[in-house]
Protein backbone atom coordinates (compact mmCIF):
# COMPACT_ATOMS: atom_id res chain seq x y z
CA UNK A 1 0.00 0.00 0.00
CA UNK A 2 2.86 2.46 1.13
CA UNK A 3 4.85 1.36 -1.93
CA UNK A 4 2.15 2.03 -4.65
CA UNK A 5 1.73 5.43 -3.35
CA UNK A 6 5.38 6.05 -3.59
CA UNK A 7 5.12 4.97 -6.58
CA UNK A 8 2.62 7.18 -7.65
CA UNK A 9 4.60 10.08 -6.67
CA UNK A 10 7.83 9.31 -8.13
CA UNK A 11 6.43 8.21 -11.27
CA UNK A 12 9.07 8.98 -13.96
CA UNK A 13 12.27 10.26 -13.65
CA UNK A 14 11.44 14.07 -14.21
CA UNK A 15 8.46 13.78 -12.00
CA UNK A 16 10.93 12.71 -9.04
CA UNK A 17 13.07 15.32 -9.69
CA UNK A 18 10.31 17.88 -9.93
CA UNK A 19 9.10 17.22 -6.44
CA UNK A 20 12.56 17.03 -5.12
CA UNK A 21 12.76 20.70 -6.55
CA UNK A 22 10.35 21.87 -5.06
CA UNK A 23 10.65 20.19 -1.84
CA UNK A 24 13.81 21.84 -1.77
CA UNK A 25 12.39 25.31 -2.98
CA UNK A 26 10.57 25.23 0.00
CA UNK A 27 13.09 23.74 2.55
CA UNK A 28 15.09 26.88 1.29
CA UNK A 29 12.48 29.30 2.19
CA UNK A 30 12.01 28.17 5.41
CA UNK A 31 15.96 28.19 6.05
CA UNK A 32 15.86 32.08 4.71
CA UNK A 33 12.81 33.01 7.00
CA UNK A 34 14.57 31.75 10.25
CA UNK A 35 17.83 33.19 9.23
CA UNK A 36 16.11 36.74 8.66
CA UNK A 37 13.95 35.60 11.89
CA UNK A 38 16.97 35.03 13.92
CA UNK A 39 19.10 38.07 12.99
CA UNK A 40 17.14 40.32 15.10
CA UNK A 41 19.03 38.33 18.19
CA UNK A 42 22.29 38.55 16.19
CA UNK A 43 23.29 39.35 13.43
CA UNK A 44 26.51 37.11 12.90
CA UNK A 45 27.24 33.32 13.13
CA UNK A 46 24.08 31.14 12.79
CA UNK A 47 22.03 33.58 11.13
CA UNK A 48 23.91 34.31 8.32
CA UNK A 49 24.79 30.94 7.27
CA UNK A 50 21.01 29.99 7.79
CA UNK A 51 20.08 32.34 5.28
CA UNK A 52 23.39 32.14 2.81
CA UNK A 53 22.36 28.58 2.64
CA UNK A 54 18.17 29.13 2.04
CA UNK A 55 19.25 31.69 -0.29
CA UNK A 56 21.81 28.86 -1.98
CA UNK A 57 19.30 25.95 -2.06
CA UNK A 58 16.30 28.15 -3.76
CA UNK A 59 18.57 29.71 -6.25
CA UNK A 60 20.18 26.20 -7.33
CA UNK A 61 17.20 24.47 -7.44
CA UNK A 62 14.77 27.09 -8.92
CA UNK A 63 17.07 26.74 -11.95
CA UNK A 64 17.10 22.86 -11.68
CA UNK A 65 12.68 22.82 -11.63
CA UNK A 66 12.90 25.34 -15.14
CA UNK A 67 15.41 23.28 -16.72
CA UNK A 68 12.87 20.21 -15.47
CA UNK A 69 10.57 21.71 -17.07
CA UNK A 70 11.90 22.78 -20.43
CA UNK A 71 13.64 19.12 -20.94
CA UNK A 72 9.87 17.52 -20.33
CA UNK A 73 7.94 19.77 -22.66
Amino acid sequence: MLKDKFKKWFGKKEERVENLSIFCIILGAILISLGLGLTVISTQGLPAILTMVGSFLVFVFSIVFVIVNLVKS
